[in-house]
């Protein structure tokens, strides 16, 4: 009797385990379809208004906080051609609505957002790393739907303020009415019906090849002693959730000097060779500079980076 009620025992506890297991397999197969999206995968994007036929652009020379976001050409200049791509990544489902985050290309580290709190309709970019939702905030969220052949892309901070206030729906549009600096158009979160609504609809085009790398902007080969330089870089990867920051760092080898780990800020302390080195994550890109004790001229010097290899962070220099 004993041995026959240790096996039933025996039993019932593998039966107890095997069920436990299967609890959480199926458990971890739910919470991986949760992080996944029925509208629309994270990934690298073109969008192309439907109604204009323009694509949404971003310029590295137009990429810092609180720069509106504007449209192009017609044509994408080349496969590579980063301004007109950007990732978009899925954050979660709120209110039964996808929520995601869009970054442009020319760097990660920025989001398109709206202005918070100020109930203004205008699309402009903020600096926020991570995709977090409670990170991000509202105002940099946003909700993404399609009807099987465009995608319309609202805010959920102004969203939500606007059909509070007029009871409709307000969409990213290409503000086809407002031009600037002559020659891109800004985005508008806006309320369309009719003939007009094509212009709230985009086309969402894939952009599979991976990209990653840290740009150098403006660099220099030779400081002034007790003079300061501010190094302007951007970094950007395709990688979902990989969004910087980038840091800077300074390691002195005959000279001397201090930067700002987040600005850039070098100040140039005593003569000789330093090495400047910035960080995006795993990866570092580092270059030297000679401090001198007279002044250089940084007009005649012009130096700048071209042809840059970002997948192999190969650097070519040219000399005008």
């Amino acid at each position: 009797m004993k041995k026959a009620a240790k096996k039933i025992i025996s039993n019932i506890l593998c039966v107890m385990l095997l069920f436990l297991n299967c609890s959480i397999l199926i458990s971890a197969a739910a919470e991986n379809v949760s992080e996944q999206s029925a509208v629309l995968q994270s990934g690298i994007y073109r969008l192309k208004n439907a109604g204009s036929y323009q694509y949404m652009t971003v310029s590295s020379e137009d990429c810092f906080s609180g720069h509106w976001i504007g449209q192009n050409s017609n044509i994408v200049q080349s496969e590579a051609e980063r301004s007109q791509l950007f990732k978009i990544t899925y954050v979660g489902t709120y209110d039964g609505e996808d929520c995601y985050s869009i970054r442009p290309m020319v760097n990660s580290g920025y989001v398109i957002g709206c202005p918070y709190p100020e109930y203004t309709n205008i699309a402009e970019l903020h600096s926020v790393f991570s995709d977090d939702y409670n990170v991000l905030g509202e105002e940099n969220l946003w909700y993404i739907s399609t009807d099987g052949n465009y995608y319309k892309l609202k805010n959920k901070y102004m969203g939500e303020c606007y059909y509070e206030l007029y009871g409709e729906d307000y969409y990213i549009n290409n503000a086809f009415l407002c031009t600037y600096g002559g020659y891109n158009e800004i985005m508008y979160l806006d309320y369309m019906s009719g003939e007009d609504e094509a212009f709230e609809q985009w086309e969402i085009i894939p952009y599979t090849t991976d990209m990653e790398c840290i740009e150098i902007t403006n660099p220099i080969s030779k400081l002034p002693v007790n003079s300061a330089y501010d190094f302007d870089a951007v970094a950007y990867s395709s990688e979902i959730g990989r969004n910087g920051p980038m840091t800077f760092s300074v390691i002195n080898i005959s000279g001397s000097a201090t930067i700002n780990s987040v600005t850039g800020v070098c100040n140039a302390l005593s003569v000789g060779e330093i090495r400047v080195v910035l960080t995006y994550g795993d990866v570092s890109h580092s270059y030297d500079i000679t401090i001198e004790s007279a002044e250089p001229d940084f007009d005649s010097e012009k130096e700048y980076f071209t042809n840059m290899e970002c997948s192999i962070f190969t650097i070519k220099i040219e000399m005008e």
